[in-house]
């Protein structure tokens, strides 16, 4: 298995502010072969920013692409795995900058018969609190195998399709598809740290979003439906 390709997938929805660092980020990565934005009907400039960086990306020897899709992250995700060519399949979310050597991490622990995994997670913004979730995201992501879209979930190709990738929900997509490759066979949450924006819990309150994510997760959990769940969870773009 030795010279994997690995794809970054990069669902974008008006994320002008922060998908030029995302990108920057990327652009450190030597085992990244191409890198694809998939638009979900952006009203700002995100376009722009992500076409800006092409002969950035170019000069690190990444392929950069930007595509359309329908709106929703799970939909984006799909169709950027779909066009892509890569081996190992990485998304990552706009708001989320890989820590060098990351990508080359994912592409040697699928080498070693991981089936896919994450990062391990911290956020940008210097706030004790926030230092607190992310310490709980990682126990819970150590020992529960679960992992999130802001960990930067890497999954090996033929395993994404075999899954059937995410399936069309409209939020905890993510977890629905770490709970299924965790019983595909053994996953890996990397020590490096992968850094995300934790503008939802500073925009909306850190207790307050913390106990409202609690309650989304136990009620998805339990059985109720994704698309009612919905309605409690606001977008923060």
């Amino acid at each position: 298995m030795a010279g994997l390709r690995v794809c970054a997938i990069i669902p974008t929805l008006n994320e002008a502010g922060r998908v030029s660092d995302c990108l920057t980020a990327l652009s450190r990565q030597t085992a990244v072969a191409e890198a694809l934005a998939v638009d979900g009907g952006s009203s700002d400039a995100t376009r722009q920013a992500v076409i800006s960086a092409i002969p950035r990306l170019r000069q690190a020897g990444i392929a950069l692409r930007v595509m359309d899709a329908g709106k929703g992250r799970a939909a984006q995700m799909n169709a950027g795995a779909a066009a892509s060519a890569g081996d190992v399949l990485l998304f990552l979310h706009a708001d989320t900058l890989l820590p060098t050597g990351a990508a080359a991490a994912a592409a040697e622990a699928v080498e070693m018969g991981c089936v896919g995994g994450a990062f391990t997670h911290r956020f940008i913004e210097d706030d004790p609190r926030l230092s607190i979730i992310s310490w709980w995201a990682n126990t819970r992501s150590r020992f529960a195998r679960l992992f999130f879209g802001d960990q930067a979930i890497f999954v090996r190709r033929d395993v994404f399709e075999a899954l059937g990738g995410f399936r069309p929900l409209p939020i905890m997509e993510d977890l629905d598809f770490s709970s299924r490759l965790r019983r595909r066979g053994r996953t890996a949450l990397l020590p490096l740290r992968v850094r995300t924006s934790g503008r939802r819990f500073l925009s909306e309150g850190v207790g307050r979003t913390c106990l409202k994510m609690m309650w989304l997760r136990a009620a998805y959990r339990a059985g109720a439906d994704p698309w009612s769940l919905q309605r409690h969870y606001r977008e923060v773009r």
